[in-house]
This record gives C-alpha cells, structure tokens and sequence, in this order.
C-alpha cells in the first residue's frame, strides 16, 4: 500500500541559488502485515510539512527530510516512528529562529525525539521495547547536512556515481570496517539486520553522526530504510537513479518494485530530492561559480602531478646512465680479469695387454747386461764367435789370442761378473718380485745372440767390447 504525499507549495523563492524537485514513497513491502516506516518532507521549514508537487526554490531556512524505521513488531514499532518525525517537525519549528549551527541542530532534534519515545513508553507499558532508527537531510543554501541514528541509509548521486554518505550504525558494518568482510559477504551476511543503536533504547541512547556535502547542477539526494537497500544492492539503485530525463516519481517506484520483486521482506520508504537548478561542479569543463573544492578532481589533479613527477625521474636516470656509462667502461677495461683455475686432470686408466706392447730392441752391452733383468742370468754358450771374414781388415786396437793384454781382460770381465752376482744377490734380497711374461719376453728377446740364420754373414761385434789401448 503506497502513501503518497501531493500537495503543492506555490512559494517562489527565485533568488536563491538551488532550485529542487522533491518526491517521497512507502509500501508496506510483501511479507509485513502493516508498515512501521514514517517519512516527512518541507519545501520549507517555516511552511507545512508535505510533499511539494512541483520543483521548487530552496527558502532561506531550507527544505528538510526525514525517514523513520520503526523496531518493535507487536510492540508498536510504528508508533515509535510517529512520534520521531513528529517531535522533529515540532522542534524545527520551534528553534528555527534561534542562531545555532545546523549540525547541532540536527543531532538535538535526534535527541529530542528519542526522550519523546521514552516518555510514551513510560505512560504506556504495553508499547515498552519500541524504538526507531531515523535519517535528516536539511538543505539549506547549497550544503547538504546529515544526521542519523541506526542503519537508515542517505545516498548521493553525482555524476552518474552512487556514493553513501551515511555508515550503518550495525553489527555487521563493524565487520566491514574490520575488514573482515567484503561489502557483497555485508549485504548477504543474515546478521545484517542487528543494529547498535536507535532511538527509544533506555540503557544505549543514540550517539548520532553527522556528514556535510556540498551539492552541485544534477546531484541527487536520496533517503531510504533498509526495506530498499537489504532487497538490493547499491549497483542496481545507481542504475535507477541515473535516468536523468526520467521523472523522480518513475524513478522512485522502479526502485520499490525491484525491492518487492526481490522479496520484499521490509517496509520500503524512498525519499529523493534532486538539485534542478545549481552550480556548476568543478569537475566539469565549463567551470562554475562554486569555489569549494571537488574530491574527485583533486583526485586527477594529484594522479596527474603524480605522473609528471615519474616521468622526471625516469630522464634524469637516464641521463646519469649516459654520463656515466663512459666512465664505468674504462674501469671495466682498466680491471683485471680474474679467471677461474684450471680444473684438475682426470684419471683415465686404460687396461694395456702384452699384444699392445711394441716390440722395441733394446741394446745391452756386456758390461750391464746382467744387472738389466733381475733374478735371471743370460744363456752362457761355449761356441766362440765365428772369426771374421777374410776380406776385413783388423782393428787396429786388435790383439792376438794368448796375448797378456786380452788375458787382462778376461781377468776384468771375471771380476765384473763376480760384481754382477753380489749385485743380483742383494737385488734377490731387497726386491723378491718376479718379472711379467711380458718383462721376461722382453729381455729374452734383448739378451738372447743376434743370430739369424737367414742372413749368410755372422753377426757383427758389439761396439762395446773394451778397446785393448784403453786397458792399463
């Protein structure tokens, strides 16, 4: 059931600067038997208290609304917000003439009403546990002011931008504030309903905030209970509000059909009041009259000096670079260049068999051919060498057989042989290791006489048979 307000306020205030468009719904929602939502609208403070038919002009004392949540089912919850928007309708109009800061104001009238409550709860126990949450927006000149006590919300759209000015006082904005939730883990929390404050609360009075907005050409204010933004999030409200050639009053039952058409489980109350006629905001390029300052134009203009400031930074390294660069380049030719060691060998052993041995002679003259091979002495044979062939002539050195000269040397090569022996005994002592097959074949094949029966001469005398000249 909707309760809408239409009557027409003809007052003309064309000097001042903001001209309004004001238009206010409730509906009971579809699970509620009745509503305990209260709303109340003025073009102006001084005058009656309804709903403007026709955009208007702000008055000197301002335009106001109110929204009212009532808590309490059985317990009267909408009476609680009855008399919250009548105790501050009859405030205003009782202090509007006395000089104190808007602000202030606001918050005592907020005061104001939660005595009221007590008071009829005092005089009536059957109404004892109602209470009300509550929203004030005043407009006065072009400053917005709110105040507000619970979880009904005041939202701003400007410049196709949904911003919420107010923060719920709830349990589960303490949550988001902690950063423990998300705002979508916010809305769908089931605890989301649980407020900390309200008025009629003997033992916790209210504690309200208060935030003030300048507002601009297109602005639009919107007050609402939490019938609306528990039904639906804050994107589908923005996308609503953001018809600019659509009338405030279209606008308003879209949002109230999406709240139903998404449960409906509370009272829905909407109020919207949207700036016709303003000041210019600075963000725009046409400039305005208005010299208070836009949030999010100070935002591009510090993201933009910012980027300049970066983008310095970024030449001047790159000019050190290349100042500097010439100078690094002779130290890195000037220094030395410490090069790693060399890595050790590596051990290769190759397996070598006697078929891989060359066959080398080796010359062995008399003299050490016994100490060559050890543990075995040469063949002895009793033939004599062949004599010489006829043809040569004699050494020189050469002497004849029974001469005392070669019995000399006989006698020497006796005693060199008796060395030899000593010698491979104590060899045969010291060392008792045997030779390879392969070291023995060796030394066979040195030590054995250079005959070959395939040749016709006899073989050739050692080179190193002792010259008889050199013998004392």
């Amino acid at each position: 059931m909707e309760t809408p307000l239409s009557l027409q306020i003809t007052t003309d205030m064309t000097q001042n600067a903001l001209q309004l468009q004001m238009v206010a719904k409730t509906n009971v929602g579809k699970v509620r038997e009745h509503n305990e939502d209260n709303f109340i609208v003025t073009s102006d403070v001084e005058a009656n208290w309804v709903v403007p038919a026709h955009p208007y002009y702000n008055p000197t004392n301002g335009s106001m609304m109110v929204v009212a949540d009532g808590m309490g089912g059985t317990n009267a919850g909408e009476i609680a917000s009855k008399i919250t928007i009548d105790s501050i309708c009859a405030f205003f109009r009782e202090n509007i003439a006395k000089e104190r800061p808007t602000s202030e104001r606001l918050v005592t009238a907020i005061q104001y009403a939660h005595q009221q409550i007590l008071e009829y709860a005092s005089l009536n126990p059957e109404t004892e546990g109602m209470g009300t949450t509550v929203v004030i927006a005043h407009i006065l000149n072009d400053q917005l002011y709110v105040a507000w006590s619970g979880d009904s919300r005041c939202y701003l759209l400007r410049e196709g931008k949904l911003l919420q000015l107010t923060k719920d006082h709830s349990y589960v904005q303490t949550l988001l504030d902690e950063g423990k939730l998300t705002k979508t883990q916010a809305f769908y929390h089931p605890q989301s309903n649980v407020i900390l404050q309200s008025l009629g609360d003997s033992e916790r009075p209210p504690a309200p905030d208060i935030v003030v907005e300048t507002l601009y050409q297109d602005d639009v204010v919107m007050l609402c209970s939490d019938g609306l933004n528990s039904m639906i999030e804050d994107h589908t409200i923005e996308s609503i509000l953001q018809s600019p050639n659509e009338e405030l009053a279209l606008c308003i039952d879209k949002l109230i059909k999406a709240a139903n058409d998404a449960g409906g489980n509370d009272n829905i109350t909407v109020v919207v009041n949207r700036v016709v006629k303003g000041h210019t905001s600075p963000s725009n390029d046409n400039g305005g009259n208005n010299t208070l300052p836009n949030p999010r134009f100070q935002t591009r203009k510090k993201t933009s000096t910012a980027m300049w400031v970066a983008l310095g930074m970024t030449f001047a390294s790159v000019g050190l670079a290349v100042w500097y660069y010439p100078e690094l380049q002779k130290k890195w030719e000037t220094k030395p260049i410490n090069t790693p060691p060399p890595s050790p060998a590596k051990r290769t052993d190759t397996v070598v068999t006697p078929n891989d041995i060359p066959e080398v002679p080796i010359p062995i003259s008399p003299e050490n051919k016994k100490t060559a091979v050890r543990g075995k002495e040469p063949p002895t044979s009793t033939s004599k060498p062949s004599p010489p062939p006829t043809d040569t002539e004699p050494d020189d050195n050469s002497t004849s057989n029974g001469s005392p000269a070669l019995e000399r040397t006989k006698n020497n090569e006796k005693e060199d042989s008796n060395k030899h022996k000593n010698q491979k005994s104590d060899d045969k002592s010291n060392d008792s290791r045997r030779p390879t097959p392969t070291e023995a074949a060796i030394i066979d094949e040195a030590t054995s006489p250079n005959t070959d029966k395939s040749q016709s001469l006899p073989p050739k005398k050692s080179s190193n048979k002792p010259n008889p000249n050199n013998l004392p």
